[in-house]
């Protein structure tokens, strides 16, 4: 029986929140580049412990990566808006 794969809608938009590369997050989570690449982009629905590694290394649940993400733009999580200047 073949193992359930797992769509990951979410994926860029966390990797970006993290301010990573799509080569770090590779590195972060044990797989190539072109995992990371094919699965933001839809081509290829990761194995359920490839789709684990990305989640633990962006520091979020699985099912955030398999969710749609919100709409605005990502974010840096330590994101502070720039004083304007006088």
């Amino acid at each position: 029986m073949a193992a359930m794969r797992v769509p990951l809608p979410g994926l860029r938009y966390y990797r970006e929140r993290a301010m990573l590369s799509q080569e770090q997050l590779a590195e972060l989570a044990g797989v190539n580049r072109s995992t990371v690449l094919r699965a933001e982009a839809g081509q290829i629905a990761p194995y359920p412990d490839t789709a684990q590694d990305l989640a633990h290394a962006l520091g979020v649940s699985l099912s955030k990566l398999a969710t749609d993400p919100p709409r605005e733009h990502p974010r840096p999580m330590d994101w502070r808006p720039i004083p304007a200047v006088a």
